[in-house]
């Protein structure tokens, strides 16, 4: 290849270079954008705010078409608005200015009020009823209101979902003239804040934020901080093409004190929830010293957290959006916040190196109490999943049915000869898994119980069964979750009434039942800090048979509770 075609590398300036003129014809694209919406919004307005001298007379409809067909046809695309392709949306316009409407003014404002909006329909939406505003008094009287009553289901209870949309429909109504009083959009925000914010204060936050970024800087005036927005304003501020200010220095101080004020509330929630979540933490750490189950599980404490940080990010936006600053006190919940996810992260890790050597004594034990099937996936390849992804085994759980007495003693029948093949199959994985198969075919509530029965009557010296009957509750734990809790409340309740009998031939179903337990928490079924306070119980009382269930639940579980990271301290 001769020497003057040899491609030159590119340097940092070229990169920079090109990346300046994609960033400058993006400029331009949006430039552009908000160029056509303000001139339809600026010529939109100038029809609607003459239409009430300019709205044709009775011999004007004469020459409309009038028929009964086109007309009801039309007021059918109208109410399936959101199924048609954004081609045929644009068309309604032309097409209802050809339609002699009068007589279907409420059926139009019923089937508007019917269309399930989104966000990117609301210029054509606007566009429909600002034409019918300008062709039909009648019709301007009420569409608003019936928006407006739309977002209110039969107990007086808001719609947030829909409240998001109705309320940048009516925002652009009155951008574009078509509804003037600027004290419903004020209202509207006003009641969504003081009645809902403490009920559903995410959902409130997700349609001010969503307001605000559609026209903020429109009603406002705000000094936005980003650059899109600076631009967004400065071009609103110098352009040509764009109209008056709408909303007069009054009103729009009116909306941004009232926003400020919802901002300042969620500052003061979020510091609120931030203290709740420390004593949470203070409290479970207490549980845990003393040996007792904690109030708050674990789960309901990471559910709380999660929620406070997605309070926060939203609230963070917010803030941006009016140009304030978060108090300081929230940046130390931040960092909080920060080093509990740090330490959750930290301990998760900790605990993954520990269950493959530490928990257990060897590879064989933790796959034995680990590697346990995953029943959804068995289920769905068996019997097919329903519409929900669901097993269609697993979502007839509970469904009693009225089939004859034959078919009823069949399942019967079926359901004994599993529970006396039980014992042979659950000791071997592969008898196991096929046993499980079949025992979901005459799944019922009294077919769970009947197994949860016979698990619990096992003999009592028939230990060795009880480390596979774990196993075998832990696969079914995952769909059939009352298979453990029963179990578990049978056997907790199994072990206060034996506690305080002293009676020698008691001792081998204390055992029976202490191994049980123990072996349930090494499967995760029963939480360790409940193993650890009836440990504790013994202890208390570390005398007779107590002595000899102490160690058993030692023998059996003694390494899982003392390698744990939540039971490790107390048992130190």
């Amino acid at each position: 290849m001769p020497e003057g075609n040899e491609q030159q590398p590119q340097t940092t300036d070229d990169v920079e270079k090109k990346e300046d003129d994609a960033d400058e014809k993006e400029r331009l694209k949006m430039i552009s954008e908000w160029d056509r919406t303000a001139n339809e919004r600026r010529e939109l307005r100038k029809s609607n705010l003459e239409a009430h001298k300019n709205r044709p007379d009775a011999s004007f409809f004469k020459t409309l078409d009038s028929n009964i067909n086109k007309n009801t046809k039309f007021v059918k695309r109208v109410r399936s608005f959101a199924e048609l392709q954004t081609d045929q949306k644009r068309l309604i316009v032309p097409e209802m200015q050809k339609l002699n409407l009068r007589r279907y003014i409420e059926e139009l404002v019923q089937a508007i009020v019917a269309i399930p909006m989104q966000s990117s329909d609301i210029p054509i939406i606007a566009q429909v009823i600002s034409s019918l505003h300008q062709f039909y008094a009648e019709f301007s009287e009420s569409i608003v209101k019936s928006i407006i009553q739309s977002c209110v289901n039969a107990n007086s209870i808001l719609d947030l979902s829909k409240f998001s949309v109705v309320l940048l429909l009516i925002t652009e109504l009155h951008l574009v003239g078509m509804h003037l009083d600027f004290s419903t959009i004020y209202n509207l925000v006003k009641g969504l804040i003081f009645k809902e914010q403490d009920k559903r204060t995410m959902a409130v936050l997700s349609s001010i934020l969503l307001f605000l970024n559609m026209h903020g800087d429109e009603l406002l005036v705000l000094e936005h901080s980003s650059d899109t927005a600076r631009l967004r304003a400065q071009h609103r501020a110098f352009s040509k093409n764009t109209s008056h200010a709408v909303i007069s220095d009054a009103e729009s101080k009116q909306m941004r004190d009232l926003i400020n004020n919802f901002q300042q509330h969620l500052c003061n929630k979020l510091y609120k929830d931030y203290l709740d979540l420390k004593q949470m933490e203070e409290d479970k750490h207490a549980d845990l010293m003393s040996g007792v189950e904690s109030k708050s599980d674990k789960t309901t404490y990471d559910r709380a957290n999660r929620s406070w940080f997605k309070l926060y990010v939203s609230t963070k936006e917010l803030s941006d959006l009016m140009n304030k600053e978060l108090p300081q006190n929230l940046e130390q919940a931040l960092d909080r916040y920060n080093e509990s996810i740090s330490e959750a992260l930290s301990k998760s890790e900790s605990k993954r190196d520990r269950s493959n050597s530490d928990l257990f004594e060897d590879e064989e034990s933790r796959s034995f109490y680990e590697d346990v099937l995953d029943l959804e996936s068995i289920l769905k390849d068996t019997h097919g999943a329903d519409e929900n992804g669901m097993s269609s085994v697993v979502t007839s759980v509970d469904k009693e049915s009225d089939d004859t007495n034959n078919s009823t003693e069949a399942i019967s029948t079926r359901v004994e000869k599993l529970m006396n093949t039980l014992n042979k199959s659950c000791m071997s994985r592969a008898l196991m898994t096929q046993w499980i198969l079949e025992f979901s075919q005459v799944n019922t509530k009294s077919s769970r119980k009947k197994l949860v029965r016979t698990m619990f009557a096992v003999n009592r010296t028939s230990l060795e069964l009880l480390p596979h009957y774990s196993r075998l509750v832990a696969i079914l734990s995952t769909q059939y979750k009352d298979v453990p809790q029963q179990l578990v409340a049978s056997l907790e309740d199994e072990f206060n009434k034996l506690f305080n009998q002293k009676d020698q031939i008691k001792i081998e179903t204390k055992v029976k039942n202490i191994r049980f337990i123990s072996e349930l928490t090494k499967f995760k079924i029963l939480p360790p800090q409940t193993t650890l306070s009836l440990l504790d119980k013994c202890l208390n009382d570390f005398r007779h048979h107590n002595i000899d269930v102490a160690c058993h639940l030692l023998e059996t579980c003694g390494r899982f509770l003392y390698v744990n990271k939540d039971t490790h301290e107390k048992t130190v």
